[in-house]
This record gives structure tokens, C-alpha cells and sequence, in this order.
């Protein structure tokens, strides 16, 4: 587990489902993800599984509010050891949460992996607000390419960013003993 002045992340817990299916449900968070809003619960489920199942491995955790705790309005972290993919529930948009998080856990990950050179980050170039949020953590735009993700019909585009282990973030965070 993670403190940081306003959040507690967390590894993935199987009793997370509702939560995070709220927002995997809402089109407004799923609109730039890899793939389409979750209409039952069972597809997330199963990705709920996975991310269980990668505990302790993974550098991923569920994200809760200290002022509300108890209750999941994102995840956020490294889903693969070098790239990192975050989702939050849209009511807690532009409040600096995904900042916060990735704040905390960018040096965690580079820590967890000495030899790691970055870590990347695949982004709809559309999604302008997670660009600005991975720019002002210090990721730097490596290369685009078109036709990524094919979304209910429709492709779309990626915009690819790096994190220099040099240029990460310092440590916000407090690991409880």
C-alpha cells in the first residue's frame, strides 16, 4: 500500500468489482481506452482477475480517496514493467488525482526494475488531457502511428511517450510500515 497526501493505492482486491466496473462502464472513461465500455460485469471480472492475479508482481493499484475510503475511483500504474496505463471514474477528473498516484508510483516501478531504461506510455493522441498529465511527469513524445486500436468499428490512433529513468519523479508518497 501507498499513502500519499490524498490517496490510498492499494493492490487489486476480487471485492473491487462494482467499483471498478462503474467506471469501465462509463463511456466517458472508456472513451480513449483499447477498447469499448464494459456492458456487463463479466468482462470486468475477468480483467479484474488478471489484475489479482498479478499482485505482488505488478506495479498496479487500485486507487481510493483518504477522505472516502473504501470506495475505488481509479486504478493507475504499471500494467506491464514498462508501461504505464491509468483509469479514473470521471466524478474525480481534473482534481490532480492522476497526477498524485503516478507521482508515487513512477519511482516505485523504476526501483522494482534497476535495469529498466523508461517507462512508455500508449495514448490516444484525442486524450489531450493524459498527454498534458504524462508531460508534466516528464514523458516525452517518442512517435505516433495510425490505425492502434480498432474500437467498435472504428480505429484509431496512438501517440507514444517515454519516461527516462533520469526524469522521474521523486518519491510523494509514504509506505506504511
Amino acid at each position: 500500500m501507498i499513502l500519499t497526501d490524498r490517496l490510498i493505492l492499494r493492490p487489486a482486491r476480487m471485492e473491487d468489482l462494482m467499483d471498478l466496473h462503474t467506471i469501465m462502464s462509463d463511456p466517458r472513461a472508456m472513451r480513449y481506452w483499447s477498447h469499448a465500455a464494459h456492458a456487463g460485469t463479466e468482462r470486468t471480472e475477468r480483467y479484474l482477475t488478471g489484475m489479482v492475479a498479478a499482485v505482488p508482481e505488478a506495479e498496479e493499484y487500485m486507487v481510493e480517496l483518504r477522505a472516502a475510503p473504501g470506495r475505488v475511483v481509479g486504478k493507475a500504474g504499471c500494467w506491464r514493467p514498462d508501461e504505464v496505463g491509468y483509469i479514473f471514474h470521471p466524478d474525480v477528473w481534473g482534481k490532480g488525482y492522476a497526477y498524485e498516484a503516478l507521482s508515487a508510483i513512477l519511482p516505485r516501478a523504476f526501483a522494482r526494475s534497476p535495469d529498466l531504461p523508461a517507462i512508455t506510455a500508449d495514448v490516444d493522441p484525442r486524450n489531450t488531457a493524459s498527454v498534458r498529465l504524462l508531460e508534466r511527469l516528464g514523458f516525452e513524445l517518442r512517435g505516433r502511428a495510425e490505425n492502434t486500436f480498432e474500437v467498435e468499428g472504428v480505429w484509431t490512433d496512438s501517440v507514444f511517450l517515454s519516461l527516462p529513468r533520469a526524469r522521474s519523479v521523486s518519491p510523494a508518497a509514504s509506505i506504511p510500515g
